[in-house]
């Protein structure tokens, strides 16, 4: 790019299944804020190597539509969150990047995440049997899938992919948004645009599930006092890397 870009760049790098759909619609509303199209499918264009080489040609496709209002580009593609490759191409194309994380109990995001792929017709297994470990291991089609379809609980010890991205940006750089906060905290996403460098926006619609996924699903109370205690050490990690409890979630 020539010269010194006047519009910030920002990504949500996931979790997947985390609430980034609401936080990406929440923002599109936003007269300051575009967002990278296509929002569906995600672009996920710094998963492929040697995506940073072409700023100029990555804006030209993804934001054709850049008024003189607009503060700040966002892209949205969750698969990026434990992807080396895309947090290093991400550094090298916009190395002032605002990074934005959401997280959620990993235990629901378990539960949405395999519902998610009984829609998408790529799992079979029953939902105790699919929240084991042992089954994450099973292949699957790579060419129509970027990340397995399977990491339902592995995908959810959140800390160690974020810490990829705090020590890759800085904390100052990495926004992380707790899901039940920013839903039960008046306020919270107005304090999210403000770190972005935006004026107050349209509130963000807590009522919104978007990617819900049809139908409910519940766990059985020993599978989830299972999971609960899986998750606990990973969770008590995050908690100490973020400096915060995070007393919405299940504790064992």
């Amino acid at each position: 790019m020539a010269g010194p870009d006047p519009v910030a760049q920002a990504f949500i790098v996931g979790a997947q299944r985390c609430g980034t759909t609401s936080v990406a619609t929440a923002l599109e509303r936003h007269p300051q804020v575009v967002l990278a199209q296509p929002r569906r499918p995600e672009p996920k264009v710094f998963l492929r190597p040697g995506a940073d080489a072409d700023v100029d040609a990555y804006l030209a496709r993804h934001y054709p539509d850049v008024g003189s209002d607009i503060r700040l580009r966002c892209e949205k593609s969750t698969s990026y969150f434990e992807s080396d490759v895309a947090c290093a191409q991400i550094r090298a194309a916009f190395p002032e990047a605002r990074i934005l994380v959401v997280l959620r109990d990993p235990v629901e995001r378990a539960l949405s995440h395999y519902r998610f792929s009984r829609e998408q017709g790529v799992e079979d297994l029953p939902v105790e049997a699919a929240l084991d470990p042992e089954a994450e291991s099973r292949p699957w089609d790579t060419d129509a899938i970027s990340v397995s379809p399977y990491r339902y609980l592995s995908r959810g010890r959140y800390v160690d992919d974020l810490r990829r991205w705090l020590e890759t940006f800085g904390r100052e750089a990495v926004q992380v948004i707790i899901l039940e906060d920013l839903i039960a905290v008046p306020g919270r996403f107005a304090d999210i645009e403000a770190a972005l460098g935006l004026d107050p926006g349209p509130a963000f619609a807590v009522h919104e599930r978007h990617n819900a996924g049809e139908g409910e699903m519940a766990l059985d109370d020993g599978t989830r006092a299972r999971l609960v205690a899986w998750f606990a050490d990973a969770n008590a990690d995050l908690a100490e890397e973020l400096g915060r409890p995070i007393d919405r979630w299940a504790h064992a």
